[in-house]
């Protein structure tokens, strides 16, 4: 594994949040990230990966591991900020639509595309639901993008509801700047992500009414 060999420096960073039987296999699947090139399923990553234990075992890395996935991302985020000086935060909840014949996921999506072209469809989709975290960072030649936390959304549970994950999320993160579109521009969300030393850059929607402060008078 010669790519896995220059990758030590950075996979020794994550060392301490796996015992020794998990960290071969988490090296493992991020050897098959890389060198895989096709759909990226987990058959094929454990094929990219050249591991030479039993497939079984990157299933159940996943399933029954004892490590954390908030914890690899805490660790990701500053190893990225640590390599670059100029970054910024990227939020946003993203939709997967599902495509086959059967009920699969766990919203429904209004369809806006309903009743037009005269083509049979339905009012409502189904599928799932992620809140996405990114970092945006400057070079000296170009701007990179490194997508570092997901979050599947579910909202059955308050745990996993939009605005719980939100808060999740910004809870451990560095403070810093987080850039929203406007469908954040409410101010539970922007009262959250002060409260956790953030920055907020967002757009506002068509409708927004901004008001001065009122001043206070010289006599009560």
């Amino acid at each position: 594994m010669d790519l896995l060999f220059c990758l030590r420096d950075i996979l020794s960073d994550f060392r301490h949040l796996f015992n020794q039987q998990n960290f071969a296999l988490f090296q493992a699947f991020i050897f098959g990230f890389i060198a895989n090139s096709n759909r990226g399923t987990l058959t094929d990553l454990y094929q990219s990966s050249g591991s030479q234990t039993q497939y079984w075992s990157f299933p159940k890395f996943l399933s029954r591991g004892q490590w954390s996935a908030d914890a690899v991302a805490g660790v990701l985020i500053r190893r990225i900020q640590r390599d670059f000086r100029a970054w910024v935060y990227v939020y946003d909840e993203t939709q997967a639509l599902k495509t086959g014949k059967s009920q699969w996921g766990l919203h429904f999506f209004r369809n806006f595309s309903y009743q037009k072209g005269r083509v049979n469809q339905s009012k409502f989709h189904y599928g799932h639901e992620f809140g996405a975290l990114g970092l945006l960072c400057q070079t000296a030649r170009d701007v990179l993008l490194f997508p570092v936390w997901v979050k599947l959304i579910a909202p059955e549970t308050i745990r996993d509801k939009s605005g719980a994950v939100l808060k999740r999320i910004c809870s451990k993160i560095p403070p810093g700047l987080i850039i929203f579109d406007r469908g954040f521009t409410r101010r539970k969300v922007f009262t959250m992500a002060l409260s956790f030393g953030h920055h907020i850059l967002c757009r506002a929607k068509s409708n927004t009414v901004f008001y001065r402060l009122a001043k206070h008078p010289k006599r009560p």
